[in-house]
């Protein structure tokens, strides 16, 4: 008798769950029911005109942020020379210098004495070879008829040799002595500006310290900090807007490069982007 109340039990719970799934549906609502030989109603179709059509577009961004102008092309003017004093230096700081101007004079009193001494040693040489080559010369028919011996037209040989490889010696030893005496004048590798002055007239040049700072003022780059939240929606190639107070223009600029290393105090990160045309 437990048994069967238990199956009766069970009975009537499953019957409450399939009553409450046809109530939810609708089915035993007398309102649902559909009467004896009538259709269920036609589906309701949606008009066209609830259809639309989306589109993407892109938003600008308006991100306000003061940036540094800097040249791309900047480099420090340092002597070639290991040591020099500085005579004249004929440019100040904001100054236009063209290509190939003279920058800086150096002290070459001692550079004229070097070059003039190898301009000697060298005649001196090609005297000495000259001599040499026709001494061989001699030697040469000379051994052919026995008249003098192997050795003596050997050790011509030799001295011929020797004189060839003093001359050529001393022809390098003249050119780089052109070369440092032309090291005195320090010179403008392009158009530039000089951004910043280190020597004065009577300074100890070094190849270690540099005399003047120049950059072309044709290749100027912004560089821009960026806060970090807007990382993802920078890309190289974008088209900047960059006003500048002291001329009153809006010039535009394109983002060259993007650094993305955050900066941990300010958060944010560094963009560079050159003027159009560039």
């Amino acid at each position: 008798m437990k048994k069967l109340g238990y199956v009766f039990f069970v009975l009537l719970v499953v019957g409450f769950i399939i009553s409450a799934m046809l109530y939810q549906a609708g089915a035993i609502f007398a309102g649902s029911k559909v009467p004896s030989g009538e259709k269920l109603p036609a589906a309701t179709e949606i008009p066209d005109t609830a259809w639309r059509t989306l589109a993407v577009s892109t938003a600008l961004i308006n991100y306000s942020a003061v940036g540094t102008v800097r040249s791309r092309e900047e480099i420090d003017i340092i002597s070639r020379l290991p040591s020099a004093r500085v005579i004249q230096v004929n440019f100040n700081n904001g100054d236009a210098c063209p290509e190939n101007s003279v920058l800086i004079k150096l002290e070459e009193k001692d550079l004229q004495a070097a070059l003039g001494a190898a301009a000697a040693n060298l005649t001196a040489a090609e005297s000495h070879l000259k001599f040499a080559q026709e001494e061989y010369d001699r030697y040469a028919q000379l051994v052919e008829k026995q008249v003098v011996s192997r050795r003596t037209y050997e050790e011509s040989v030799s001295n011929l040799n020797t004189a060839k490889a003093q001359v050529s010696m001393l022809k390098h030893a003249l050119e780089n002595a052109r070369i440092n005496l032309e090291y005195a004048s320090i010179r403008a590798p392009f158009d530039g500006i000089v951004a910043e002055r280190y020597c004065d007239p009577g300074d100890l040049a070094t190849p270690q310290n540099p005399l003047l700072k120049i950059f072309n003022p044709a290749r100027l780059q912004l560089r821009i900090p960026v806060r970090e939240n807007l990382f993802r929606e920078i890309k190289i190639g974008a088209q900047l807007q960059v006003p500048v107070e002291s001329t009153g223009k809006v010039y535009q600029a394109q983002i060259r490069e993007i650094i993305p290393a955050v900066d941990p105090g300010s958060r944010t990160f560094l963009i560079n982007a050159c003027l159009e045309g560039d």
